[in-house]
């Protein structure tokens, strides 16, 4: 990024992450997340049973097998937020909090800022992606901004930032970011720093995992060398390494580092493309029809794209994403701005947008304004539904076709709404707002001079920098395994038995869907 476009999106930074500034959390998917940080820093162990019990998480409590107490939700999305809720933690402690257990609104704040802080960078990146592909400034400008209002990324930044959801998007935005930056320096550091990558990104949502698909495409039609087995053996350990906190939670936990506690969401018998792709309830076509405009601009690009083009594991990717989210028990995924697992694939989204356009310019002026035209007009829609979802537009009971066509012809409502949750947001106060903002700063010079090129020993140093991450990470994991408290659950818990614990969501989601037109 030139100086000058760093330091006007350093002050726009600092504008949002005041006014954008939010304490809300979401229960019980943001109090899954949230809960391993005040667990590591309040008690210094990882029994979370604390922290159910001081938020009042939704959903009953379970012990696994090796005694603690059982979670569907992964570590990712708090590996990502620990250094904001560390700077929380210590201003805690200089006394400008007034929260004691590490489960306040406080700290709510803080966690929450980082998802601002990594949804604010992923749509600069998403400006250096179209960059590298040659687009140019302005229209990459507009197809990102069409991209953050035209699908949930916005929602799960701003208005419920505290799920894995913006997160994810940076995770994969940042893997893309790096894997195309370094193409020219096809180096064994690549290889593992995209394994890392692709790791810790599965570590926020297991379906990122998909994105194994963008190195393992190129390992597979790459040119053919003496160095393919390395590459691919790199890769396959920066994975491991990248998902290993992950991975160790899950020994921990059960016993098994490669169980997946959420998995039992995922059966055949529960295939639904059709209403994932056009239910109005919660459907890709009905609340996010960017989406539909940018996985047709993914196919008319692969239709020319030669076979070791990064287009073709993209494509399959985003597909791979539709049908993982098909086979969800809860397809509608609850309480839910649109497809939110999707997320994952915006920075698909943003190149399959400038795909399109890029071929309605070729057919005539007129079909290029048309595209943008179609661009525009998707955006609008999901960012006036999105406005009407602050007001009355409800995100649990079902919307059939008519009201949510009807929502989306009042855009007014939907502006209004835009507003209104803009002067509801509660402002932090200057000093703290600074320290935050100057902390993020710091953050962004140093990523700014680890990326701006596309050097070998850039590739070495950010690789270095995730790994004492992930390294920090397990060491403190296994420090507050040693410390593992014996927990026996109150009468006046609400309890399950562990085998019956998968058992209660489906039922749960299946009583659900039986009321559903």
């Amino acid at each position: 990024m030139e100086r000058r476009a760093f330091w006007v999106a350093s002050l726009l930074f600092g504008f949002l992450s005041y006014f954008l500034s939010n304490a809300v959390f979401l229960n019980p998917d943001g109090v899954g997340y949230f809960a391993y940080l005040p667990s590591l820093f309040q008690d210094t162990d990882l029994e979370l049973y604390n922290q159910f019990r001081q938020m009042l998480l939704r959903v009953p409590l379970s012990q696994t097998p090796n005694g603690y107490t059982a979670t569907n939700w992964p570590i990712g999305p708090a590996f990502f937020w620990l250094p904001f809720y560390a700077l929380g933690e210590l201003l805690w402690v200089w006394g400008y909090g007034l929260a004691s257990d590490g489960t306040g609104s406080w700290f709510w704040r803080f966690v929450n800022w980082g998802t601002l802080f990594y949804g604010f960078s992923s749509f600069l990146l998403w400006i250096q992606i179209l960059r590298l592909v040659r687009c140019e400034w302005r229209p990459a400008l507009g197809i990102v901004v069409a991209a953050a209002v035209g699908t949930p990324f916005l929602y799960y930044v701003w208005i419920v930032p505290s799920t894995s959801h913006g997160v994810s998007a940076f995770s994969t935005t940042l893997l893309l970011y790096v894997w195309i930056w370094g193409a020219k320096k096809s180096h064994p550091w690549r290889w593992f720093l995209g394994g890392i990558l692709c790791g810790i990104s599965s570590m926020v949502r297991p379906q990122n995992g998909l994105w194994l698909l963008l190195p393992w495409w190129e390992w597979l039609w790459g040119p053919t060398d003496k160095r393919r087995g390395q590459d691919l053996g790199f890769l396959g350990l920066g994975f491991i390494f990248g998902a290993s906190p992950q991975l160790l939670v899950n020994q921990i936990f059960y016993g098994d580092f490669w169980r997946q506690p959420a998995a039992f969401n995922l059966r055949w018998e529960y295939f639904a493309l059709d209403s994932v792709l056009f239910s109005s309830y919660h459907g890709i076509l009905f609340w996010t029809p960017l989406f539909c405009l940018s996985l047709f601009g993914c196919l008319l690009a692969c239709r020319r794209a030669a076979r070791d083009s990064i287009v073709w594991p993209l494509t399959l990717i985003f597909v791979g994403q539709v049908l993982v989210n098909s086979f969800v028990v809860a397809w509608w995924e609850g309480y839910s701005f649109g497809q939110r697992q999707m997320c994952g694939v915006v920075p698909i989204a943003v190149l399959g947008i400038y795909w399109v356009l890029e071929r309605f310019r070729k057919y005539s002026r007129t079909g290029y304004v048309l595209g943008w035209g179609a661009v525009l007009a998707s955006s609008g829609w999901t960012l006036v539904l999105l406005g009407h979802s602050v007001r009355t537009l409800s995100l649990v009971d079902y919307v059939g076709p008519a009201e949510i066509l009807l929502r989306g012809l009042r855009f007014w409502e939907g502006l209004a709404g835009i507003f209104q949750a803009l002067s509801q947001s509660s402002r932090p106060g200057w000093t703290v707002w600074f320290l935050v903002f100057l902390f993020s700063w710091v953050l962004g010079v140093s990523a700014h001079f680890l990326i701006r090129e596309a050097r070998v020993r850039n590739l070495r140093r950010l690789a270095g920098v995730f790994g004492a991450w992930v390294v920090l990470v397990n060491g403190w994991l296994l420090w507050a395994h040693s410390r593992k408290p014996e927990v026996s659950f109150s009468p006046l818990d609400w309890t399950v038995p562990y085998p019956e614990y998968p058992r209660f969501f489906i039922q749960q989601a299946l009583e659900y869907k039986e009321k559903l037109p």
